[in-house]
Order: C-alpha cells, then structure tokens, then sequence
C-alpha cells in the first residue's frame, strides 16, 4: 500500500498508517481501503484499490477522494468532522474507472479521531457492487424463463382445447354450407378463437416483461393476482385444485412493477402447486394492515424519534400440501435450495428480491393443519 505522510494531518495518521500489522490488513484486505486526511486528500490506497478503480496509489495520493473514485455525486464522498465517531454509515456510489467503465460502489467510512477527540481524517472501505447487480438482474430473467416453461406445458393443453373446437365447428362449415343459419356456429367459433387470443396475450405480456425495464407504477393489487390466476387456470384445473380468493379491500393499491409483481405471485403460486396432489384448495387472502413504527434518533441530523403509521397490503397464500418438513423457513429463502429434484431453488428467493425492491416482504410459515402459508406484505399506495 502506498502512502503519503506530507502535511501536519498526515502527520498525525503517521502512526496509524505506518504501523505494520496495520498495514498487513490493508493490504491483505479484499476490498479497496482509501484513508484521507482531515483536509480530504488520499494518504493511503491501498492495492485492491487500485484494482476496483483502475488507478495506481502513486496517481491519487495527495489529490481529493473525488478524484478518486470519479463519483457522479460527491455528496457524502468522505464523512465531515461533525460526523458521529463509531459509525460505519453505508452508501452507494456511482463511479468512473480510470477506463472509463461506470461501476458502482458500495462504500462503508469512519471518522478518524486522535487521543483528545480531534477529526484527522476518514477511512473508507468499499467494494465493486457492479457484477452482483448484474448476476441478480439475471437471476430474476433466470426464475422468470423458468416459470414460462413451466407455463408453456399447460397453455399448449389450454390453446388446444378450443382449437379443435374451432377445427370442428370449421369443418362442419365446410362440409355443409348453409348449416349455420342463426349464427351459433360462428359466435362459438369466434368466442373459442377469442379465448386462445386471450391466454397467448397473458403469456407474451409476461414474457416481454422480462425483457424492459422495470416500471413502477400505482397499480390494484388483487388484479395482479387475478391475472396470475388467469395463467394458471388450466393447470389447476388438470390438477383438480380450486382456489378461494378473499378481499377485504378489493381496489387497495400498491406502487410496484406490475410484471415483477406477477412474477412474485406466479413463483408462490407454482409452488403451492408443485407441493399439492391431486385435489386440495389453494386460499388466497388480503388484508389492509397499519402498523407502527419508530424512526429519527439515529442521526445529528434527525436527532428525535418519532412514532409513523404505515399503512401496508398483507396477502395471505395457504396451500394443502406436504408444508416445510419441519425445516427452517428461512432455507427455504437460500439461493439453489429446493426440496425438488427438479427445482432450481430461485423461485423465493427471487421474489424477497423483487418484493425489497418497493419496500415488501415475504416470509414462510409451516400451517398447523398441514400445508404451507406465505405471507406478502407491500406498502400500500395511499396517494393512488
């Protein structure tokens, strides 16, 4: 690790950054470590910095944290001398590699203080947060072709029905002109072409939905569980299993994407599914929550705490199936764990990923009378 020990706050951080096994740390430490006096110059950076950056020790010892990281946003570049010490605030930075290449960061600080409590400096770890943002992005497309092949099985079984409807009814057409004086035949022949339309259009609409960019938009929630219902209504019908819907407030809206959100149903829904025999009830409740919490007092900035009422969509999903097998719910959240042979295990934890996005949740709990419950929380939408 490079240093710079010019200047009377330097001096000061001497001791720190000259003390050996201070310095086997940094340089041993897989993230980028960049320590700047109380004036904000670079005095140490260290060699995963230069790697995360693209610029050598020797190019910003001296010069400004900013020019650093080349941040889009310098606000909260380096902690200020106000700062509260023993804290490791975390924020994301947009930044330029000496290539050129925008990556983001994720940055945790530190004032540093010497014996009588004076600001020397800061010390700030941070790590390329690019690659895991790109690896999740397609983990979500992953779960969603996923479950559009799973679909597909079923609406070839669902579009095929009302084709030979409508092949048969053709035919008799074609045969016996004339046959059709008050019209039944072509009003049934145009109802079944209307319900293939109709099911194509549902699987195209999610489909492409994976492939924009995500838009959040005010949205009714119990139409997007509708909807899914509509993908999945062949299926449950192949697999004899009904399913109850319960609304308390059936125009409650949520701010979210509604082909993520499908996803989130879809995924959950599959599973209930896939744990189900033949026969069974899936039940699927909402209700409107308002819970309290507490915020402020955790900053010089927002120094009181206050008590806020938000007001949140639960949706309750209980299946009768074969439940968690007395396993810890929270497994079932892990990356690649699945109780099928045949499961990916992303379908969970895609949806907690997609759900934290617009300030969701999701747990799991095993049912006392047997099956599983999911339990979807969102915010709800108060300004529709």
């Amino acid at each position: 690790m490079e240093k710079n020990t010019q200047g009377s706050a330097s001096c000061s951080l001497s001791d720190i950054i000259n003390n050996d096994i201070f310095n086997a740390i940094l340089e041993g430490s897989a993230e980028g470590i960049c320590i700047t006096d109380s004036q904000d110059n670079v005095i140490a950076f260290n060699k995963a910095a230069e790697i995360l950056t693209g610029r050598n020790a020797g190019e910003v010892l001296g010069s400004s944290c900013e020019n650093a990281f080349q941040c889009s946003s310098t606000a909260g570049c380096c902690l200020k001398p106000g700062a509260r010490s023993g804290l490791w605030p975390e924020l994301s930075c947009n930044a330029l590699r000496a290539d050129g290449k925008a990556v983001t960061f994720r940055r945790r600080s530190r004032v540093i203080r010497d014996s009588v409590g004076r600001f020397i400096g800061n010390i700030s770890y941070f790590a390329d947060m690019s690659l895991k943002e790109t690896l999740q992005k397609k983990m979500v497309v992953y779960e969603r072709m996923a479950s559009l092949g799973e679909l597909s099985a079923s609406m070839v079984h669902e579009i095929g029905n009302p084709v030979s409807v409508i092949l048969g009814f053709s035919r008799i057409l074609v045969q016996q002109e004339g046959e059709d004086p008050g019209g039944d035949i072509r009003s049934r022949i145009f109802k079944e072409a209307e319900r293939c339309r109709e099911v194509v259009d549902h699987l195209l609409d999610y489909a492409r939905s994976a492939s924009r960019e995500p838009q959040r938009t005010p949205l009714v929630l119990k139409s997007v569980v509708d909807e899914t219902l509509d993908l999945l209504s062949y299926r449950m019908k192949r697999q004899a299993v009904s399913w109850e819907v319960l609304w308390d407030v059936e125009n409650a809206i949520v701010s979210a994407d509604r082909g993520e959100l499908k996803q989130v149903f879809l995924n959950v829904l599959l599973n209930a599914l896939n744990a189900m025999d033949e026969g069974g009830v899936i039940s699927i409740k909402g209700e409107t929550k308002r819970n309290l919490i507490t915020v402020g007092g955790d900053s010089l900035s927002n120094p009181r705490r206050k008590t806020k009422v938000i007001e949140s969509i639960a949706v309750f999903i209980e299946d009768e199936g074969s439940g968690l097998g007395g396993l810890d719910p929270e497994r079932f959240f892990a990356p690649f764990f699945s109780t099928k042979e045949t499961g990916g295990g992303l379908g969970l934890p895609t949806c907690r990923k997609l759900l934290d996005k617009f300030g969701g949740t999701i747990r799991l709990e095993e049912r006392a009378s047997g099956g599983a419950r999911v339990i979807i929380e969102i915010p709800a939408c108060l300004d529709g």
